[in-house]
This record gives structure tokens, C-alpha cells and sequence, in this order.
């Protein structure tokens, strides 16, 4: 059986915890931006188009740590070269693409230079997970190949 670690524990704690505040986010997000825009002094024509880009994009981002809660569920488990893990990378890296085209999206009505790094990251980081996938991919199979040698 796997024993866990510290930072393994650390880690997990922390997942846990952004995965429930970013649903009282997602959910108060609708309350909070109206206020946040008549503050700043900016257009109420943005109050739609950014509440509409935060809850999409917080949704994907909620549902991506969802999807590594359950790697970490095998990671403890003993077992992380399983399918199932292979199939939230790929959920992972659709979730992040996603929020790269929501984030594409909000450059047309509103360009920073802080959103062109949030496209690029989240770009990178679904690129990232495809390339785990691939590695989880493999190891399966070295995996299953060795569980098969006497």
C-alpha cells in the first residue's frame, strides 16, 4: 500500500479547498461583478460580458479540479496508472482549452495584457495535459506488461 506524504496531504488539502471556494465563487459571481465594475468607474456595458466570461471560465476551472481530485483519489490509492486518470488529463486539458477561447473571447471587448497571459497559460497548461496523458498512457502499459512477467 501506498503511504502518503506530507506534501502529498499539503497538496490535497489544497485542491480541496480552491475546489469549494471556487464554487462560492462561480456562485457569487453574478452579485459581486455589478458592484466591482460601478466601483472601478467602468462601463455597465461590461457587466454581462465579464459576468458571463468569469462564470464560464470559473466552471471550467472548478471542473478541472474536480477532475484532480479524482487522480488524487488514485494517487492515495496506491494505483495512479490507471485509465480513469488518463481520461481526466484529457477532461483537464478540454476544460483548460476552453477557458483559453473564453479568455480569446474577452480580449475582443475588453483587451489586457494580464488576459493575454491567462489565454497563453491556460494554452500551455492544457498542452501540458495531453502530453501526461500520453506519459499515463504509456506507463499503463508498461505497467500492465510487467504485472504480466513472472
Amino acid at each position: 500500500m501506498y503511504k502518503i506524504n506530507f506534501v502529498n496531504k499539503l497538496t490535497k488539502i489544497v485542491v480541496d479547498i480552491f475546489f469549494y471556494l471556487g464554487i462560492i465563487t462561480v456562485i457569487s459571481v453574478p452579485f459581486i461583478i455589478p458592484k466591482i465594475i460601478k466601483n472601478l468607474y467602468l462601463s455597465e456595458s461590461l457587466v454581462l460580458p465579464t459576468t458571463i466570461t468569469l462564470l464560464l471560465s470559473g466552471a471550467c476551472a472548478v471542473y478541472l479540479i474536480f477532475q484532480l481530485k479524482k487522480i488524487f483519489k488514485t494517487l492515495t490509492s496506491g494505483n495512479p496508472f490507471v485509465v480513469e486518470n488518463t481520461i481526466c488529463l484529457k477532461n483537464m486539458a478540454i476544460a483548460a482549452f476552453i477557458i483559453s477561447i473564453i479568455y480569446l473571447y474577452k480580449l475582443t471587448y475588453w483587451f489586457t495584457p494580464a488576459t493575454v497571459i491567462i489565454v497563453l497559460v491556460f494554452l500551455v497548461a492544457g498542452l501540458f495535459c495531453l502530453t501526461l496523458e500520453d506519459l499515463f498512457i504509456q506507463a499503463i502499459k508498461f505497467k500492465e506488461d510487467n504485472d504480466l512477467t513472472i
